[in-house]
């Protein structure tokens, strides 16, 4: 990872990329779409949440939201690879930067829009909803406000680190989710398929991850469930180990694939 991050030709290609993304008004679009899921959700009529926690927690219990979000999130990236083989547009930043700095700065970049797009829209949630929900940031949760519960001692602690901790674990779980939309993209060179495949990718993992124990369930650590271990601290490393599984494969899916097409057909 330090390797890839020091190599001065994979930071040009996300810095590329970023430039594309954030100077156009798809990032911006995904962030205000994505607010909107939330604030629908834990806003509506049947499902009111009365605090910014509640609604963390109730949005996070709920697959299909996070499949909503998975896709609102990864928008800004989602048809860039795809967008790059219909244009031939990677012919000079390959030529310029080699394959593998190309496959890095694509893969690292998806990563972090859809990051920083998940992280945004619930900060603005959360802005919102500490203004206008009846409670306010709230710690009175009877899921969470429990001496047995991992979450207890931080709650207590303060509301605010909570939601934090809970917005920046969501946004990770939903960024990886995004990843494998890459990597299905790569596979299907298709723009509705590219923009579709990161909420495909999210079914299918979830889909597949059901049958498997809880630690192995991105969707698991995103609702920051209490079933996982017994403390804080285990739980961060174990999302932490979990989730760089995931990216590893994710990467390696992508690599194999986009460096094949690319090596067929760059002279």
């Amino acid at each position: 990872m330090k390797k890839i991050f020091n190599n001065a030709d994979t930071l040009g290609v996300i810095r590329l990329e970023f430039q594309r993304i954030f100077t156009g008004w798809n990032f911006y679009a995904a962030v205000i779409v994505t607010t909107a899921l939330v604030l629908y959700q834990t806003f509506s009529k049947n499902n009111y949440a009365g605090s910014v926690i509640s609604g963390l927690v109730k949005m996070s219990a709920l697959s299909f939201i996070c499949r909503l979000m998975t896709m609102s999130s990864a928008f800004p990236a989602a048809s860039s690879y795809c967008d790059d083989c219909i244009g031939k547009y990677y012919n000079p930043i390959v030529n310029r930067s080699g394959i593998s700095s190309y496959i890095n700065g694509k893969f690292i970049s998806c990563f972090l829009s859809s990051f920083f797009v998940c992280f945004i829209s619930l900060i603005l949630y959360t802005i919102i909803g500490s203004m206008l929900f009846i409670n306010g940031i709230g710690t009175q949760i009877k899921l969470y406000n429990e001496p047995n519960s991992i979450f207890y001692g931080m709650i207590k602690c303060s509301g605010l680190i909570y939601v934090i901790f809970h917005i920046l674990i969501y946004s990770g779980t939903i960024a990886v989710f995004s990843l494998y939309g890459l990597v299905i993209s790569a596979y299907m060179t298709n723009r509705f398929v590219a923009v579709t495949a990161p909420l495909l990718s999210c079914i299918l993992l979830d889909e597949i991850t059901s049958y498997l124990p809880n630690f192995c369930s991105l969707f698991s650590f995103g609702k920051l469930s209490s079933k996982i271990t017994d403390t804080p601290v285990k739980f961060i490393a174990l999302y932490t180990a979990v989730m760089l599984v995931y990216i590893i494969i994710a990467k390696y899916l992508y690599t194999k694939r986009v460096r094949r097409k690319l090596g067929n057909e760059i002279v």
